[in-house]
């Protein structure tokens, strides 16, 4: 059985119909065809917590090297990230953060600044 994890209310305001089948239908993460209602591929990726259960590739592969070769000898960090897409982007955007080198910036004369 499909789990969902809108029940915290994630992505409800006030507004929001207070029937969760409506509102999942009303957002198309749910959908109502001949065989009944059923996740769309929009529902399996934010709605699942573990979306790579139904979507095989649902998840992000981040590596990070040094330099620019793609070879494993280079790697200096590898993660895959799996759970909800907005999860996966923020964690994606959380490893590219943390394995980006960015050097000091420079004042005019060329000093390092502190």
């Amino acid at each position: 059985m499909f789990s969902y994890v809108f029940h915290n209310g994630k992505f409800k305001t006030p507004l929001s119909p207070d029937n969760d089948e409506e509102f999942l239908l009303k957002l198309k993460l749910l959908t109502d065809d001949e065989s009944g209602i059923c996740p769309t591929v929009s529902g399996v990726l934010m709605g699942s917590s573990r979306p790579n259960e139904y979507i095989w590739n649902a998840f992000i592969q981040a590596v990070a090297y040094s330099g620019v070769q793609r070879n494993a000898i280079y790697q200096l960090d590898a993660k895959d990230i799996e759970g909800p897409l907005d999860v996966q982007i923020k964690e994606a955007c959380d490893f590219v953060r943390k394995n980006t080198r960015i050097n000091e910036p420079e004042t005019l004369d060329g000093d390092k600044t502190p």
